[in-house]
C-alpha cells in the first residue's frame, strides 16, 4: 500500500478516542487506526449506496467520481451511515 504523509489537527477528545480505538483494534498505531476506520466507513457508505441502487455494482467508477461529484446514492448513504453511527442503543 502506498502511503502519503498527512497532517491534521485533532482535539484532545479525538486523540483520546483515537487511542481507545487503537487499543480495541489490538494496539494499532494512530495512523493505522485512522486508516482502518476511514476505510471501514468508506466501505459502509459504498455498500449502502449499492443497496439503494443495485445498478451501481455494474459501474464501479460511478461511485467516488474522483471526488468531484457525489451521486444521490452516495449522499443518501453517507446520511444513513452517519445516522447509524450516532444511534444510541
Amino acid at each position: 500500500m502506498a502511503t502519503k504523509v498527512t497532517s491534521i489537527r485533532l482535539s484532545d477528545q479525538t486523540v483520546t478516542e483515537l487511542y481507545f480505538l487503537g487499543v480495541l483494534a489490538g494496539g494499532h498505531s494512530q495512523a493505522q487506526t485512522i486508516s482502518d476506520w476511514i476505510h471501514r466507513i468508506a466501505e459502509a457508505v459504498k455498500a449502502q449506496a449499492r443497496a439503494d441502487n443495485p445498478g451501481l455494482t455494474d459501474d464501479p467508477d460511478f461511485l467516488m467520481n474522483g471526488g468531484t461529484l457525489l451521486s444521490v446514492e452516495e449522499q443518501r448513504a453517507l446520511h444513513t451511515v452517519r445516522a447509524r453511527l450516532h444511534e444510541t442503543p
